[in-house]
């Protein structure tokens, strides 16, 4: 199954990967470990899944985390060159 994410409003941390804030999109593939993750404004976003039910797997591991991860996506070739980091007044 896959996971897809659009971020309507607020600020959403992964931890691996950077901070999303509003109009940011990400999927990952199933089994694709993508955490730890918190907020601290809160958020609005849409989850949807295809192929099958979301399952949440928790690690029982300490992970370390920071609420401002250095901006880290990954990407195709083809559209690494695309991607910016938004800064916090950014408007659609």
């Amino acid at each position: 199954m896959v996971e897809e994410l659009f971020m309507l409003d607020g600020s959403y941390v992964f931890g691996d990967v950077g901070r999303m804030q509003r109009g940011a999109y990400v999927w990952w593939r199933e089994h694709v470990w993508h955490g730890p993750a918190g907020s601290v404004s809160g958020y609005h976003l849409f989850i949807r899944v295809l192929g099958g039910p979301l399952k949440n797997e928790f690690s029982t591991e300490p992970a370390a985390f920071s609420y401002h991860p250095p901006y880290r996506p990954v990407l195709p070739a083809a559209l690494a060159g695309k991607a910016h980091e938004l800064t916090e007044d950014a408007s659609w």
